[in-house]
């Protein structure tokens, strides 16, 4: 699976480094099956305008982001058993850790920056 490092060019901050789900089975698996998301690992979903965490086992921060990259919203903290709003604008949604737009100071307008990563 591609992966990606992504900066929110706003205040410099490398948000993640994540893998990017693109096709049918791995947007619809998602974070389904894993036990956690260490700190600074994520997953991108595009395209994508809603999440939910039914049948996850820890809560998420859920960034949506349109085609430009810009932020249109955040949802911090999404706890299992969930359905996000839906954010028709948005082109795809990025999960991280529940924590990390706190800590990386994400906001909705910052623009941000997937670069992909060669291993």
């Amino acid at each position: 699976m591609e992966k990606v490092r992504i900066i929110n060019r706003s205040n410099n901050a490398v948000l993640a480094y994540a893998e990017v789900a693109r096709k049918a089975f791995p947007r619809m698996k998602g974070l389904l099956g894993r036990e956690r998301l260490n700190e600074g690992e994520g997953l991108v979903i595009m395209p994508c305008s809603s999440v939910h965490t039914v049948g996850m086992r820890f809560p998420i921060d859920v960034i949506f982001f349109d085609r430009r990259g810009r932020i249109i919203a955040i949802t911090r903290n999404m706890k299992p058993l969930r359905i996000s709003a839906w954010h028709p604008r948005a082109a795809g949604v990025i999960e991280v850790a529940a924590g990390t737009t706190e800590d990386r100071s994400a906001r909705p307008g910052d623009e941000l920056v997937l670069l992909p990563v060669t291993e």
